[in-house]
């Protein structure tokens, strides 16, 4: 734990003491679908995973046993200044209460942006600015402007109480475009919305799914060749995998995405941990 506490002050404090050029938009992967996306202006978190709670949950359940690939790389108390905090859905390794509450503890003016349906849950768990979406919401505030669609998880689980379940967002921040899927399969409002939105960063998940997850209850993710798709028929500037590498259950060999984006030409970008990767003014990639 001392290890993972070093590093982890290596890498807040990287993020924290970062001043992004104007017209710039830096990012860093926290594992799964967790990024830091930080302006000259803001700083955003999405769907952060950094604690242990779904091993724990899952230990004797021999089927969904869920055994960490990597480590934690920081703990959420450690982010300074961050101003929006963003929930796709409410599966664990999307919404972590642990992280949600960790980073709300040293961040008590975040927004935390989430679906409909967790309003009254969040309202519950934490004491904090909440703006519920749902698909076809915009919101805006200064200069982050927001979108959401529904995503389709398996299925869109839509119901007339709570709404859309799982949510990608379309995120505007400082002029610069960001689509964040979230867990989603292929779907048409997804392909529409994309090219529509004109991506300079798709933050997508390429995990798929197997015959074998489906059984015990796991739900489908896009596959690295449907993300490479996707991507390629939206024209997105900068493709980013991610959902792979945390758990040993379902995860994928993100070596394939690379095979394939090399094949077909799809400019992309590995996130590593640890490492500061910056969109610039011009729409060119540079990291550290």
């Amino acid at each position: 734990m001392e290890s993972i506490t070093a590093t982890g002050c290596i890498l807040a404090n990287q993020i924290n003491e970062a001043i992004p050029p104007e017209g710039s938009l830096s990012f860093w992967w926290l594992g799964q679908s967790g990024f830091v996306l930080k302006s000259p202006t803001l700083t955003l978190v999405s769907d952060p995973y950094l604690s242990t709670t779904l091993e724990e949950a899952t230990k004797d359940q021999r089927e969904k046993r869920h055994v960490r690939m990597m480590d934690i790389p920081l703990f959420g108390d450690q982010l300074l200044q961050v101003d929006y905090l963003l929930i796709s859905h409410n599966h664990r390794d999307h919404y972590d209460r642990a992280t949600v509450a960790a980073i709300l503890s040293t961040n008590p003016r975040c927004t935390l942006i989430a679906p409909r349906v967790m309003e009254a849950q969040l309202r519950r768990e934490h004491h904090c600015s909440l703006v519920a979406m749902d698909h076809g919401t915009t919101w805006r505030d200064g200069a982050v402007h927001i979108e959401a669609l529904k995503a389709k998880h398996n299925q869109y689980d839509h119901t007339p109480e709570g709404g859309y379940p799982y949510l990608s967002y379309g995120i505007e921040v400082d002029g610069r475009k960001v689509f964040f899927a979230g867990d989603t399969i292929p779907h048409a409002p997804l392909d529409t919305f994309l090219r529509q939105w004109a991506a300079d960063l798709a933050f997508l998940p390429i995990n798929g799914c197997t015959e074998e997850l489906l059984a015990k209850g796991f739900a489908s993710n896009l596959s690295y060749q449907e993300a490479i798709a996707l991507s390629s028929s939206s024209h997105v500037r900068w493709t980013v995998p991610c959902h792979y590498d945390m758990f040993t259950i379902n995860t994928e060999q993100v070596g394939k995405f690379v095979n394939e984006a090399n094949r077909v030409g799809l400019p992309y970008i590995v996130p590593t941990i640890g490492q500061e990767f910056t969109l610039d003014g011009e729409g060119g990639m540079r990291w550290k």
